[in-house]
């Protein structure tokens, strides 16, 4: 899927192209695929390193005839392509990762994580949008929830307000369709 991507972009196709993932788990895993996927490639050259005089010495004993490509030069390759990858992810120029959360408990708590995960592997965060914040507590339900939220957005602020774009955009009383609507939620998200 990351080599997918990376293909969009270098074709230049689009002059952007925007991924929108599932919020957790396997998305985390798809990102740290090009890391797994070079400590396991290391390991594998080692091993084919180890046992490559056995190969020959089987390859000329059945007389095969020799590949277009070695495994070793197949292993580079990949070794490569998981190297672009990982370069792509971290370029800052070409990847931009902006999370969505919800001022809960859980979606702090997702957002944590998500965050961590991002930060272990280099990969810079520019922007945090805080969805379905109640903006005007009408009613007692709605003070609750706006108290409740604010306790969370504290967190948030306090957390990444220093390092991480945060924006806030308020709960609405329908869904965002059509293009009145759509351009509303784009004055919250691209306002300066």
């Amino acid at each position: 899927m990351l080599n997918y991507i990376l293909g969009l972009v270098e074709g230049k196709q689009y002059d952007l192209v925007v991924w929108d993932t599932a919020p957790a788990g396997h998305t985390l895993k798809l990102l740290h695929l090009p890391q797994i996927f070079l400590k396991h490639l290391e390991a594998a050259t080692k091993f084919y390193m180890n046992i490559y005089s056995y190969f020959e010495k089987l390859r000329e004993t059945v007389k095969l005839q020799k590949g277009k490509r070695t495994l070793l030069e197949i292993i580079s390759s990949w070794e490569a392509l998981a190297l672009k990858i990982v370069d792509f992810i971290r370029d800052q120029e070409k990847s931009e990762f902006i999370i969505v959360t919800i001022p809960e408990a859980l979606g702090v708590k997702q957002t944590e994580r998500i965050i961590s995960d991002f930060d272990q592997y280099e990969l810079m965060v520019t922007h945090m949008i805080i969805n379905n914040v109640v903006k005007e507590a009408d009613c007692p339900f709605h003070q609750e929830r706006k108290a409740m939220q604010t306790e969370y957005i504290k967190i948030l602020e306090n957390r990444y307000g220093k390092r991480i774009k945060l924006i806030q955009v308020p709960l609405a009383p329908h869904e965002i369709k059509g293009v009145e609507r759509i351009e509303q939620i784009s004055d919250i998200l691209f306002s300066k």
